[in-house]
């Protein structure tokens, strides 16, 4: 990590990004960890409106990783498509093991929220420290292909999750979108029915039947 330190105020930014900036180093985010920035008094002590601008990007929130490499931040992109995709594996694994649906929010409302908390303090220290990744991980991380492999990894564990489900979970069609479905174990295959089919047919006839 390239740990120069640069003038915020001379980097050519919009003027949000100016005011976003000048709190940042009214608070000394040069030398301090993020926790520490905003569990400060200082902080504390700000309007809510320059709170929230410091601590929510809402453009980041939407955009996800997708924001961060288009900011330039390349390895913590990957690390947050990484973090994505393997919170979508576990929750596919979840509703596979205990038989419970998620709503499609679950999915990606915690990276887009992870994405929009972070998104302004790394953009100021990708700007100002030249900081890549974030300080503590591991330093296997900073080597040449170590945020690619992450991102291989965590994509092959979402295919592998995926695949597993896909081939023993099905559905009728009555209640593959009802939020009344019902799910019957038969052995690895688990079977989402509705309670009507159920009752007309059985368990063992709708399990041969899948």
């Amino acid at each position: 990590m390239n740990n120069q330190t640069i003038d915020a105020m001379s980097l050519g930014v919009s003027d949000v990004w100016k005011r976003r900036f000048e709190l940042f180093d009214t608070l000394g985010a040069q030398e301090r960890g993020r926790s520490d920035v905003f569990k400060s008094s200082a902080y504390k002590n700000l309007s809510w409106k320059d709170r929230l601008l410091l601590s929510f990007n809402p453009l980041a929130f939407v955009g996800g990783f997708v924001y961060y490499l288009y900011k330039g931040m390349v390895g913590k992109a990957g690390l947050i498509f990484s973090v994505t995709m393997l919170w979508s594996a576990l929750l596919l694994a979840v509703e596979y093991l205990l038989g419970v649906r998620f709503p499609h929010m679950c999915y990606w409302l915690p990276p887009s929220a992870m994405s929009a908390q972070l998104a302004n303090f790394d953009y100021y220290r990708k700007l100002t420290q030249g900081e890549s990744l974030w300080k503590g991980w591991h330093p296997s991380f900073y080597r040449r292909y170590g945020v690619t492999q992450m991102v291989l990894g965590s994509v092959g564990v979402f295919a592998a999750v995926l695949l597993f489900v896909t081939h023993f979970q099905y559905s009728t069609a009555d209640a593959r979108n009802s939020d009344q479905a019902i799910r019957i174990d038969c052995g690895l295959e688990k079977v989402y029915v509705m309670p009507n089919e159920l009752d007309l047919f059985g368990k063992e006839a709708l399990c041969r039947h899948f």
